[in-house]
């Protein structure tokens, strides 16, 4: 019996490391993709900037799509009810 509670005990040390060991991967994943998306976004921002002038408009276009929906939202008027 305390050969299985000293097991268990340094089982839950283990994995209490462990588990701090997964936060810091998935702090550092999640950094990781944001500066990812922040350099699309810019590539994405040069592309409608320069894109008719430039003969990439195609290209922008398709990479339109993947941001569909994810802009500002435009206010949308409501009509006065008389």
């Amino acid at each position: 019996m305390a050969r299985d509670l000293a097991t268990h005990d340094a089982h839950a040390q283990r994995q209490a490391r462990l588990a701090q060991l997964m936060e810091k991967v998935s702090d550092t994943d999640i950094a990781l993709g944001s500066d990812a998306m922040a350099i699309a976004l810019q590539g994405y921002r040069q592309f409608k900037t320069t894109g008719q002038t430039e003969g990439v408009d195609g290209l922008r276009r398709d990479l339109s799509r993947r941001f569909e929906g994810t802009g500002r939202r435009k206010a949308h008027a409501v009509p006065d009810e008389a």
